[in-house]
């Protein structure tokens, strides 16, 4: 099941390499897809296709 959870977290990051962690509250989550973008107002309106 697919859901959007709007839990808008904003970085000022310097120029350069970064390391994204991401970890599990309960068992057997997964994420397929992450979205990373510098628009604040982008809010996505369908599901994206699995790769």
């Amino acid at each position: 099941t697919w859901h959007w959870l709007e839990s808008p977290k904003l970085y000022k990051l310097a120029a350069g390499k970064h390391e994204l962690r991401l970890l599990n509250r309960e068992d057997g989550i997964a994420f397929d897809q992450i979205l990373i973008t510098t628009d604040h107002e982008y809010f996505p309106q369908e599901i994206e296709e699995q790769l």
